[in-house]
């Protein structure tokens, strides 16, 4: 990895982890908000994060190279531009489990009901990603229904 392919993999990486939170505060998915109990500090941090990066990836160096030298050729940049927000969104996912644990488990799934858990980006209102994921996992495999 080059230096250039680590930093455009880093910009993006940080536009996806600001612009995701930042539609997450804004629609109610409080389940995957990192700072879910700070909606307006999380809308200003992400846009702050936004702004932040694109500044450093455009004003730090000169970025404009051609894909025949330094640059990405649109191949490659196609693939670190999915690597670094598959990232970002797993990495977010994963922080926001864990910070939000204890929230999400007042607002599970009982699988003790004869029904399936709910299931769609709704659900992210009232509990975290880990906790859906397992109920529905457990809905699936474990028999419920």
């Amino acid at each position: 990895m080059s230096d250039f392919e680590a930093a455009y993999a880093l910009w993006v990486a940080l536009g996806t982890l600001g612009v995701a939170q930042y539609a997450a505060v804004s629609n109610g998915l409080w389940g995957i908000v990192i700072l879910r109990r700070w909606p307006g500090a999380t809308k200003v941090c992400s846009t702050l994060i936004v702004i932040g990066a694109f500044a450093w990836f455009f004003i730090s160096e000169d970025r404009n190279l051609p894909d025949t030298g330094a640059g990405l050729d649109g191949v490659e940049q196609a693939r670190w531009f999915a690597l670094a927000a598959t990232a970002s969104l797993l990495v977010q996912l994963g922080v926001s489990s864990i910070v939000n644990h204890r929230w999400g488990a007042s607002h599970g799934w009982d699988p003790t009901e004869e029904r399936w858990p709910p299931a769609g980006f709704t659900w992210l209102e009232h509990t975290t990603f880990a906790r859906a994921l397992a109920a529905r996992l457990r809905a699936t495999f474990g028999g419920s229904r």
